[in-house]
């Protein structure tokens, strides 16, 4: 399986993945937030309720990745076909 999401650079491939798990929380967002620099490249720059998806991503040489994105991503076959868009 792949992961497909969409970056300011582009799109990030992640590869060789066996299974997903997934996951959505919301967050508030205010200057007074020390989430707020930490997350700021993540999240629309606007302030107001915003919310994240986090996927946890075993891949097949048994590693885990957790990733946390806000943007359009696509859960894609071995073969690259779209299994799952998500956004």
């Amino acid at each position: 399986m792949f992961l497909k999401i969409m970056t300011k650079e582009g799109w990030y491939l992640l590869d060789d993945v066996e299974s997903i798990k997934k996951s959505m929380f919301d967050i508030t967002v205010t200057d007074a937030d020390g989430l707020y620099g930490f997350v700021e490249d993540v999240l629309v720059h606007e302030k107001g309720e915003e919310y994240l998806w986090r996927l946890e991503c075993h891949l097949r040489n048994d590693k885990v990745m957790n990733v946390l994105f806000d943007t359009q991503a696509y859960i894609l076959n071995d073969a690259g076909k779209t299994i799952e868009r998500l956004k």
